[in-house]
Formats: structure tokens, C-alpha cells, sequence
């Protein structure tokens, strides 16, 4: 599966996916695992789960974004540049960025890509060559965070069967 494709599985749900775990296993290379978000059931909060009244009778029969814990899947950056990850709560787009995508993005124009040169060796040459490759910048939306990601590669993305 292609990250597009992936991208077009999770944007059916109305809420973000969630982010599991990102750890580099291998030197420099970036594993990102995902799940999608659902809406899970409706339910009576407890006073010794909010003891304020007025919040918890806000929160009776609210209905929370849950894990879907039963599709779990694995995103690798065989050769990436840079990433970051942001509290989702603080990032804010950038009204000149051009991207493709809905909660996994692929970028031609960036805050980041227009700023690679600056923070790394990565370059773009005068004749229009990069050093050391042709890079992509990849941004993977969560509910809870945001991951940009610089890769001279396509990621690869598997179903991960949740242990």
C-alpha cells in the first residue's frame, strides 16, 4: 500500500488518526504507527471521574474518539533528512504551503522544504540537481500530533497485525 492510498483509507473517519508510537529502530529510519479513530458509545460519567457537576453534566452521554485498535498501521522512512514532531494543539499551516492529501500529506511547497538548506547539508543546486537526492516532505496528521518528515525515499506502509 502507498501512503496516498493509506491516506485515503483514513480519510473516511471525520476525526484525525491517532499516532501510537514513532521510534527509529534501525539508525535512521523513522517508524510511525497509526490507527484510525472512531466514536465510541455514549456513557454516564461518574462523580469520581469529575466531581464538578456542571462538567459532568456537560460530559453525560458524550461520546468519545476512541483507538481502533484493530487496524493498526506501520509507516517507514528508510532514508529521511529531518522530522519533527508538534503538539498538534501549537502547529498552524502555512498559507503559502501546497499539498496533496488529507491527514497524510505530501508537500511541494513548504515552510520546511523552503528552509532545508538552512537547517541541514541537504541542497538544492544551482542546476537544479540535489544533493544528496531529490527529498519529499511528508506530514502525517494525528489527533494529538503533527509529524513532518523530509525523505530522499517513498515510505512504506504495512497493516500491522496489533499484538
Amino acid at each position: 500500500m502507498t501512503f496516498e492510498e493509506l491516506d485515503e483509507i483514513l480519510s473516511v473517519a471525520p476525526y484525525a488518526p491517532f499516532m501510537l508510537s514513532l521510534s527509529e529502530r534501525r539508525d535512521n529510519e523513522l517508524t510511525v504507527n497509526i490507527a484510525p479513530s472512531h466514536v465510541g458509545e455514549s456513557r454516564d460519567i461518574t462523580e469520581e471521574e469529575v466531581p464538578n457537576p456542571q462538567l459532568r453534566n456537560i460530559l453525560n452521554g458524550s461520546r468519545p474518539i476512541e483507538i481502533d485498535s484493530e487496524h493498526v498501521y506501520e509507516i517507514t522512512f528508510d532514508r529521511y533528512i529531518i522530522y519533527q514532531v508538534g503538539n498538534e494543539s501549537f502547529c498552524s499551516g502555512n498559507p503559502n504551503d501546497e499539498f496533496s492529501g488529507g491527514f497524510l500529506r505530501v508537500y511541494t511547497r513548504s515552510f520546511l522544504l523552503d528552509n532545508l538548506s538552512r537547517m541541514t547539508d541537504a541542497q538544492e543546486l544551482d542546476d537544479g540537481s540535489f544533493y544528496p537526492a531529490k527529498w519529499t516532505h511528508y506530514q502525517i496528521i494525528t489527533l494529538n500530533h503533527i509529524v513532518d518528515i523530509i525523505s530522499l525515499g517513498e515510505p512504506s506502509v504495512n497493516f500491522s497485525i496489533p499484538s
